[in-house]
């Protein structure tokens, strides 16, 4: 890489890192919502459980992407929050269920 390339990507580098905390920022606040209750996790896949009792909506950040279920029983999300693997309560319980 020539020193003309190398400085354009040292200055562009704040820049790119900047609105990539922003995207996220975004949708963490987006997820959080009046109404949501959310919870991190520790698992490797279910990042992040939102739920809303009264609309029955849970939001799941999965990977790196927010993804959205309806008609969701508060025992469907009670059940994630509890389960040891939450990547296979999901699988089992979840997804193609409660899709919006």
């Amino acid at each position: 890489m020539n020193l003309a390339a190398r400085s354009m990507a040292l200055a562009i580098m704040p820049m790119v890192a900047a609105a990539i905390v922003l995207s996220i920022s975004s949708r963490s606040a987006e997820a959080g919502s009046a109404g949501y209750e959310c919870r991190r996790t520790s698992s490797s896949f279910v990042h992040e459980a939102c739920y809303d009792p009264n609309s029955k909506r849970l939001r799941l950040l999965l990977n790196s992407s927010y993804y959205q279920y309806c008609n969701v029983p508060a025992s469907v999300y009670e059940g994630l929050i509890r389960a040891s693997s939450k990547g296979r309560y999901f699988n089992s319980n979840i997804r193609g269920v409660y899709d919006c």
